[in-house]
Protein backbone atom coordinates (compact mmCIF):
# COMPACT_ATOMS: atom_id res chain seq x y z
CA UNK A 1 0.00 0.00 0.00
CA UNK A 2 2.62 2.38 0.92
CA UNK A 3 4.14 1.68 -2.77
CA UNK A 4 0.85 2.91 -4.47
CA UNK A 5 0.70 6.29 -2.24
CA UNK A 6 4.69 6.69 -2.79
CA UNK A 7 3.79 6.51 -6.34
CA UNK A 8 0.54 8.78 -6.12
CA UNK A 9 2.52 11.30 -4.56
CA UNK A 10 1.19 10.94 -1.03
CA UNK A 11 4.66 10.73 0.94
CA UNK A 12 3.06 11.18 3.99
CA UNK A 13 0.48 8.06 4.05
CA UNK A 14 3.89 6.07 1.93
CA UNK A 15 5.78 6.91 5.36
CA UNK A 16 2.87 5.52 7.52
CA UNK A 17 2.34 2.43 5.66
CA UNK A 18 6.34 1.86 5.52
CA UNK A 19 6.25 2.50 9.22
CA UNK A 20 3.61 -0.01 9.88
CA UNK A 21 5.09 -2.59 7.54
CA UNK A 22 8.41 -2.03 9.44
CA UNK A 23 6.81 -2.54 12.50
CA UNK A 24 5.41 -5.54 11.76
CA UNK A 25 8.36 -7.25 9.85
CA UNK A 26 10.85 -6.48 13.35
CA UNK A 27 7.66 -8.72 15.13
CA UNK A 28 7.46 -11.31 12.62
CA UNK A 29 11.26 -11.11 12.24
CA UNK A 30 11.21 -10.94 8.57
CA UNK A 31 14.93 -9.78 7.55
CA UNK A 32 14.64 -9.91 3.91
CA UNK A 33 11.07 -7.57 4.04
CA UNK A 34 12.51 -5.40 7.32
CA UNK A 35 15.47 -4.68 4.73
CA UNK A 36 13.08 -3.66 2.25
CA UNK A 37 10.83 -1.41 4.42
CA UNK A 38 14.74 0.35 5.66
CA UNK A 39 15.45 1.15 1.86
CA UNK A 40 11.67 2.57 1.10
CA UNK A 41 11.47 4.98 4.21
CA UNK A 42 14.95 5.65 3.64
CA UNK A 43 14.34 6.59 0.15
CA UNK A 44 11.70 8.99 1.41
CA UNK A 45 14.07 10.13 3.29
CA UNK A 46 15.99 11.32 0.38
CA UNK A 47 13.08 12.72 -1.45
CA UNK A 48 12.77 15.19 1.65
CA UNK A 49 16.12 16.65 2.11
CA UNK A 50 16.43 14.62 5.58
CA UNK A 51 20.03 13.07 4.62
CA UNK A 52 20.87 11.71 8.42
CA UNK A 53 17.66 9.92 8.90
CA UNK A 54 17.93 8.40 5.25
CA UNK A 55 21.46 7.19 6.26
CA UNK A 56 20.67 5.60 9.32
CA UNK A 57 18.16 4.08 7.31
CA UNK A 58 20.01 2.66 4.08
CA UNK A 59 22.41 1.76 7.14
CA UNK A 60 20.43 -0.50 8.66
CA UNK A 61 19.12 -1.83 5.34
CA UNK A 62 22.40 -2.34 4.55
CA UNK A 63 23.49 -4.33 7.77
CA UNK A 64 20.44 -6.93 7.33
CA UNK A 65 21.39 -7.31 3.56
CA UNK A 66 24.91 -8.32 4.09
CA UNK A 67 23.61 -10.61 6.95
CA UNK A 68 20.79 -12.17 5.09
CA UNK A 69 22.74 -11.94 1.69
CA UNK A 70 20.44 -10.56 -0.32
CA UNK A 71 21.97 -9.30 -3.13
CA UNK A 72 19.01 -6.49 -4.59
CA UNK A 73 18.65 -4.73 -0.73
CA UNK A 74 22.55 -4.75 -0.51
CA UNK A 75 22.65 -3.40 -3.77
CA UNK A 76 19.32 -0.14 -3.09
CA UNK A 77 21.36 0.21 0.53
CA UNK A 78 24.69 1.02 -1.12
CA UNK A 79 23.13 3.64 -3.68
CA UNK A 80 21.09 5.35 -0.78
CA UNK A 81 24.15 5.28 1.49
CA UNK A 82 26.14 6.98 -1.19
CA UNK A 83 22.96 9.64 -2.02
CA UNK A 84 22.66 10.38 1.51
CA UNK A 85 26.36 10.78 2.48
CA UNK A 86 26.11 13.13 -0.34
CA UNK A 87 23.77 14.67 0.88
CA UNK A 88 25.33 15.42 4.17
CA UNK A 89 28.30 16.87 2.66
CA UNK A 90 30.51 13.38 3.31
CA UNK A 91 31.69 13.28 -0.34
CA UNK A 92 34.51 10.62 0.72
CA UNK A 93 31.90 8.01 2.07
CA UNK A 94 29.68 9.02 -0.59
CA UNK A 95 32.45 7.93 -3.15
CA UNK A 96 32.88 4.72 -1.31
CA UNK A 97 29.57 3.56 -1.15
CA UNK A 98 28.83 4.23 -4.66
CA UNK A 99 31.97 2.23 -5.78
CA UNK A 100 30.56 -0.90 -3.90
CA UNK A 101 27.30 0.15 -5.48
CA UNK A 102 28.10 -0.35 -8.99
CA UNK A 103 30.72 -3.47 -8.48
CA UNK A 104 27.95 -5.07 -7.28
CA UNK A 105 25.52 -3.88 -9.91
CA UNK A 106 28.38 -5.26 -12.50
CA UNK A 107 28.07 -8.84 -10.69
CA UNK A 108 24.73 -8.50 -10.38
CA UNK A 109 24.69 -7.61 -14.46
CA UNK A 110 27.09 -10.62 -15.06
CA UNK A 111 24.99 -12.86 -13.07
CA UNK A 112 21.88 -12.28 -14.97
CA UNK A 113 23.86 -12.47 -18.38
CA UNK A 114 24.91 -15.94 -17.51
CA UNK A 115 21.78 -16.84 -16.50
CA UNK A 116 20.09 -15.63 -19.28
CA UNK A 117 22.67 -17.86 -21.20
CA UNK A 118 21.15 -20.63 -19.53
CA UNK A 119 18.07 -20.73 -19.57
CA UNK A 120 18.78 -20.20 -23.70
CA UNK A 121 20.97 -23.66 -23.46
CA UNK A 122 18.95 -25.25 -21.75
CA UNK A 123 15.64 -24.25 -24.43
CA UNK A 124 17.85 -25.06 -27.12
CA UNK A 125 18.61 -28.19 -25.59
CA UNK A 126 15.02 -29.03 -25.08
CA UNK A 127 14.10 -28.36 -28.48
CA UNK A 128 16.54 -30.39 -29.64
CA UNK A 129 15.70 -33.35 -27.42
CA UNK A 130 11.69 -32.52 -28.03
CA UNK A 131 13.06 -33.05 -32.07
CA UNK A 132 14.37 -36.38 -31.66
CA UNK A 133 11.21 -37.52 -29.55
CA UNK A 134 9.16 -36.68 -32.20
CA UNK A 135 11.78 -38.05 -34.94
CA UNK A 136 11.90 -41.47 -32.40
CA UNK A 137 7.99 -41.82 -32.15
CA UNK A 138 7.64 -41.38 -35.94
CA UNK A 139 10.00 -44.24 -36.46
CA UNK A 140 8.08 -46.56 -33.59
CA UNK A 141 4.45 -45.23 -35.49
CA UNK A 142 6.09 -46.52 -39.10
CA UNK A 143 7.66 -49.68 -37.31
CA UNK A 144 4.19 -50.96 -35.93
CA UNK A 145 2.84 -50.04 -38.96
CA UNK A 146 5.25 -52.50 -41.09
CA UNK A 147 4.74 -54.85 -37.74
CA UNK A 148 1.16 -54.71 -38.63
CA UNK A 149 1.13 -55.04 -42.15
CA UNK A 150 3.32 -58.45 -42.20
CA UNK A 151 1.13 -59.66 -39.84
CA UNK A 152 -2.23 -59.40 -42.13
CA UNK A 153 -0.08 -60.53 -44.97
CA UNK A 154 1.12 -63.55 -43.03
CA UNK A 155 -3.06 -64.41 -41.99
CA UNK A 156 -3.86 -64.17 -45.31
CA UNK A 157 -0.73 -66.84 -46.62
CA UNK A 158 -1.96 -68.92 -43.91
CA UNK A 159 -5.04 -68.88 -44.36
CA UNK A 160 -5.14 -69.00 -48.29
CA UNK A 161 -2.65 -72.17 -47.37
CA UNK A 162 -5.46 -73.32 -45.40
CA UNK A 163 -8.12 -72.87 -48.06
CA UNK A 164 -5.99 -74.15 -50.63
CA UNK A 165 -5.00 -77.63 -47.89
CA UNK A 166 -8.68 -78.36 -47.35
CA UNK A 167 -9.61 -78.10 -51.18
CA UNK A 168 -6.98 -80.32 -51.76
CA UNK A 169 -8.37 -82.90 -49.07
CA UNK A 170 -11.45 -81.88 -50.35
CA UNK A 171 -10.57 -82.92 -53.44
CA UNK A 172 -8.49 -86.53 -52.65
CA UNK A 173 -12.10 -87.22 -50.68
CA UNK A 174 -14.26 -87.18 -53.57
CA UNK A 175 -12.08 -89.44 -55.69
Amino acid sequence: IGVQHYYLGQLDSSRYYYQASLDLYKELDELDELSTQYVNLGSLDILAGNGEKAYQYFDSSYTISKKINSPWTLSVSYEGLAESSKMLGDYKSAFKWLKEYHALKDSLSGDKVKLQLNELQTKYETGKKDQEIIALEKKEAEAILIAEKRKAWLIMAITTTLAVVLVLLFYIGKR
